[in-house]
């Protein structure tokens, strides 16, 4: 029983509620992006020195495999604040 309550531990930090996992390498899911969008998430966390992973597969809020399209789950660094500065960013990058 205390294995089982340690597991559960472990998963809190790295999953939500619902059990998706929600960091990895240091980030944390920001989004689901689909056909190469995640080329322009890329260019702005590049442009402004964020830390940022690529998950080859996205789930949906059930934690279960999205198939079918082409979809990524998008991560950002954990410690990454200013989301108002990303997304203007990347407003501004729309027609890249």
């Amino acid at each position: 029983m205390f294995e089982e309550e340690k597991e559960e531990e472990e998963c809190s930090s790295d999953c939500d509620f619902e059990g998706r996992l929600t960091f990895i390498n240091g980030c944390k899911f920001l989004s689901n992006v689909s056909d190469g969008g995640e080329n322009r998430y890329i260019k702005v966390c590049n442009d402004l020195g964020i830390k940022y992973h690529v998950e080859a597969i996205a789930f949906d809020r059930w934690g279960r495999p999205i198939l079918g399209r082409k979809m990524v789950g998008f991560y950002i660094d954990k410690d990454f604040k200013d989301f108002q500065l990303f997304w203007n960013k990347l407003k501004e990058r729309k027609g890249v």
